[in-house]
């Protein structure tokens, strides 16, 4: 069979033909990595991509002598050239002489790999042994022999028919992945695994339900005030709704941690920082959330902070921090004839309370951590001057970047979920309640106490199903969204109707469309990309989309790993830098969404990511079928004000 690559999405370089590298005679050897690919198309035909300097594979060589051909298949079938005058296998397959293991049969994903990287094979006719354990795989032929590649200038182009030699052949597996993600994401990504058939549990988020056992005091608000914290603990003490587990998994199977967005059918979509303050009501101005982080002497300084001694710690326990039962069992209630201090500690039990629960739960334990006990102890200097906004909102998109990737049997969920539930009941029809009433809200005086966007779901009817079974029906529902069922812009005077928020739910508005940014929560640094979801603004989406790298190597740094790290301030200084340039990293001059645009734009993103993860039923792309600009119709209207996506069930039975 004749292998073409008709399509290879990298940067070739050219080789001068006086330095040719000949391919001799392929002799049994197995268990040698190695692949021939032979190109028959003009470099004209040869797609570049641009700006991306990383997809340019380091061990890809090319044969450019051009001689009498034979073609030969190794033991994974793979063609090899043979260049030499000795007589080549005759054209039939290869039979191993010393190694009779059993090829695996192609998988869905592998054939869709194999139609990437050489769209004229028939995916049926096993090439690669299989495709995500390329580096297993091997041809016939001596380590020796095989191709290396040389350095070229990087304005240096293919310009003859050459054969490819893939050395490492994992390279092959990270050429074929869509554009828009990276092997290092993808190898334990949950929505690579759903998509070849695995059937995943679903993520454990910390729940809310012993939250109101710490009894609120409005003796804490002019406390809680100074520390730009008041708005979210009036907002929170009347209660949190019931976390549905099975929508939150559906939708972090989606996160990439690449452009810390969701890829949906619809286009990317994210949380943004005008979603931090709407929903919580939390500053976004103010410095970065980081400091020393040293573990020694925590115990002391929280007892100092709390103003008695903590439990002693469990036998053989692993975590450290301070439990948030204990907490509960003696803060719960403010005593009525407490004096300044006794409240004062009360308060800051409140706030830890609060940390541990709602805006900064971790992943692992029922401790209130003792990291931000620095930024927390002085009323007078320390508080009220940082950015918790970006703080909670860094912490969730950490916590998404690596739940994205637990397939362990009890996997979870840290960050603010709460936040991410009521993200995703304002503008997606997938697991959304259905809204009761909202309880009248409380007497206050001035314009600072009134609700935050999330009274909305003050009062919500949960008729979750069996969990397992609705992670299916919501996994089909996210696999059929259209951009007309989606909610883009949920708080706007039109959607919030009559309901009056906070002051503090404005104040930073000229910030929400800073782009690049790092969000900085201690050791975690994420970066902040609205100019990957401009229509959640109301704008046009660029296309292609300027790719910004959120680093991987930021993603490695956490406190487990770093723990001979005690000054992440130090450590993050040049992001911390960025971060205080505010409003300088705001950009302007776009301009507003339309339809039209817009479809171009999906025609451009469905071929450089994953948008559906189960097997799609049909196989013309959305950007592809005729519609109007009209996205308002009877239908669209009652999808996206519903609480289901009609198309979702029939992906349980409808396979093309």
């Amino acid at each position: 069979m004749k292998n073409e690559i008709q399509c290879l999405d990298l940067v070739m370089r050219k080789i001068d033909d006086d330095d040719g590298v000949r391919v001799p005679d392929v002799q049994s050897g197995p268990n040698q990595t190695g692949i021939v690919l032979d190109v028959g198309i003009s470099p004209q035909e040869i797609p570049t991509r641009q700006n991306h300097p990383r997809d340019v594979p380091n061990n890809v060589g090319i044969t450019p002598e051009i001689a009498p051909v034979h073609t030969v298949r190794g033991s994974n079938n793979v063609e090899w050239s043979n260049h030499d005058q000795e007589e080549p296998y005759e054209n039939e397959r290869a039979v191993d002489s010393d190694d009779d293991r059993p090829i695996p049969p192609l998988s869905a994903e592998d054939r869709k790999l194999i139609r990437q990287v050489c769209p004229d094979i028939d995916p049926d006719v096993p090439e690669f042994s299989d495709v995500w354990n390329l580096d297993k795989a091997y041809v016939e032929g001596r380590e020796a022999d095989l191709l290396e590649c040389r350095e070229h200038g990087d304005d240096e182009v293919l310009e003859d028919k050459k054969g490819i030699v893939f050395r490492d052949l994992p390279t092959l597996q990270r050429m074929a992945l869509p554009h828009l993600l990276e092997h290092y994401y993808e190898e334990n990504h949950r929505g690579r695994r759903i998509a070849v058939g695995e059937v995943l549990p679903l993520l454990c988020p910390r729940t809310h339900d012993r939250f109101l056992e710490m009894r609120y005091d409005d003796r804490y608000t002019p406390l809680l005030q100074r520390a730009d914290l008041d708005v979210v603990s009036y907002q929170v003490h009347r209660g949190l709704p019931e976390i549905n587990p099975a929508a939150i998994t559906a939708l972090v199977d989606r996160w990439r941690p690449e452009t810390h967005s969701f890829h949906l059918p619809c286009g990317e979509m994210t949380v943004i920082l005008e979603d931090a303050q709407k929903i919580l009501g939390l500053s976004i101005r103010g410095c970065a959330v980081t400091g020393t982080c040293v573990s020694q002497g925590w115990r002391g300084r929280a007892e100092a902070f709390l103003g008695r001694a903590l439990p002693a710690a469990a036998p053989n326990s692993r975590t450290s921090g301070v439990p948030l039962s204990w907490l509960r069992e003696n803060f719960g209630e403010c005593p009525e004839d407490a004096n300044a201090e006794t409240v004062s500690f009360y308060c800051r039990a409140w706030i830890l309370h609060l940390f541990g629960i709602v805006l900064f739960p971790d992943s692992t334990g029922d401790t209130a951590s003792w990291m931000y006990l620095p930024c927390l102890t002085d009323w007078d200097t320390a508080w009220g001057g940082y950015s918790w906004g970006a703080a909670v909102f860094g912490f969730l998109y950490r916590n998404l970047c690596e739940a994205c990737r637990r397939t362990s049997r009890n996997p979870s969920i840290g960050g603010c979920v709460f936040l991410l539930q009521v993200w995703m009941w304002f503008r997606l029809p997938v697991g959304r309640p259905q809204t009761l009433d909202p309880r009248p809200w409380f007497e206050v005086v001035g314009h600072r106490l009134r609700p935050t966007a999330a009274y909305l779901w003050d009062q919500v009817r949960t008729n979750w199903a069996r969990p397992e079974h609705a992670y299916v029906e919501y996994t089909n529902e996210l696999d059929t969204l259209t951009p007309s069922m989606v909610i883009w812009q949920p708080f706007t005077e039109e959607r919030l109707g009559p309901l009056q928020l906070s002051s503090m739910c404005h104040v930073d508005e000229d910030m929400y469309t800073m782009s690049n940014c790092p969000l900085i929560c201690f050791y975690a640094v994420e970066f902040h990309l609205p100019h990957r979801v401009e229509r959640q603004f109301g704008l046009q989406q660029e296309w292609p989309v300027r790719q910004m790298s959120t680093s991987v190597e930021l993603h490695k740094i956490d406190r487990q790993k770093q723990k001979k790290t005690h000054d992440f301030e130090h450590l993050h200084r040049d992001y911390i830098d960025l971060w205080d340039q505010g409003t300088d990293l705001v950009e302007d001059d776009q301009q507003p969404h339309s339809n039209e645009q817009f479809r171009e734009y999906l025609a451009w993103y469905c071929r450089v990511t994953r948008t559906r993860l189960r097997q799609q039923w049909t196989g013309v792309d959305y950007a592809d079928i005729e519609s109007s600009e009209d996205e308002d119709t009877v239908y669209d209207r009652s999808t996206r004000e519903g609480r289901v996506v009609e198309a979702g069930p029939m992906f349980d039975r409808v396979v093309c």
